[in-house]
């Protein structure tokens, strides 16, 4: 396969993902992970959710794979369950006063918010 945009299948992003002679490892940088289990209501329906799993740990044998949960999320907190024989590193814990104070100065500018709305931005925020 000479390049991605000769790729019109998911199997041949796949393959061109591994091929037989790897020469340079790549990132897969995947954000909001926890969407893709099966407790989590997204209206993605869970066969394709495990598809989609399946296929990012295919493209991703012998690569850098990088995967991000939400803090507050049952798939973060069983991390260290899922995962075996790989390199990890478990952060946890959010903002601490001083560091939500700040974040809040950096964002200035958001619209003004009541003191529900701030706190539940600091909820999503960690």
């Amino acid at each position: 396969m000479s390049g991605i945009h000769s790729c019109t299948t998911l199997d041949d992003i796949i393959e061109f993902c591994n091929p037989p002679e790897q020469e340079e490892q790549l990132y897969f940088i995947v954000d909001q992970m926890n969407a893709l289990d099966s407790y989590n209501d997204t209206g993605i329906d869970d066969l394709l959710k495990k598809k989609i799993k399946s296929s990012l740990n295919e493209m991703s044998i012998n690569h850098y794979y990088i995967k991000s949960s939400s803090a507050n999320n049952t798939s973060a907190l069983h991390l260290s369950i899922k995962q075996a024989n790989k390199k990890k590193i478990e952060l946890y814990g959010g903002f601490d006063e001083n560091e939500m104070t700040q974040w809040w100065k950096k964002h200035v500018d958001l619209p003004l918010m009541n003191q529900q709305q701030r706190e539940e931005t600091e909820y999503i925020t960690g």
